[in-house]
């Protein structure tokens, strides 16, 4: 897969995230649906009121559907985020600039909701991964 990176403002380039991207020679795509820091077991938020913690895992289970799909978070190339508190996600977005590391792909808007599956669940984040 070839990707090309497109970013035309200096706010972007700045902040390491791309506008838009090319996507040339790929031969699968997975959808992966929306993750959140919960038990797998009963379904119950984990890491109420910790934003950080909540960003991780959910994260760390984006990276454990796309194992099963032989990728890992360098093949995903547009992630979509919904979370209760805005401000605090901005605060830990190192989290996710650490796991995605250089292949950061095209995020799209941040989107503030007044509530997620369950109460105290703060952050879910689904995303599209290419090979």
């Amino acid at each position: 897969m070839k990707r090309t990176p497109i970013t035309i403002s200096p706010f972007f380039k700045n902040l390491g995230v791309p506008q838009g991207e090319i996507i040339e020679d790929y031969t699968r795509i997975v959808f992966v649906t929306g993750q959140v820091a919960m038990d797998e077991e009963t379904g119950e938020p984990c890491h109420v009121g910790d934003m950080r913690a909540q960003m991780a895992m959910a994260v760390d289970h984006v990276e454990r559907v796309l194992k099963e799909a032989d990728m890992d978070l360098s093949n995903v190339v547009h992630y979509f985020i919904y979370t209760t508190d805005v401000p605090q996600t901005y605060a830990h977005l190192d989290v996710l600039a650490k796991a995605f590391g250089d292949s950061t792909p095209t995020g799209s808007a941040l989107h503030g909701v007044t509530g997620l599956y369950a109460p105290g669940a703060m952050f879910e984040i689904s995303a599209i991964a290419m090979d």
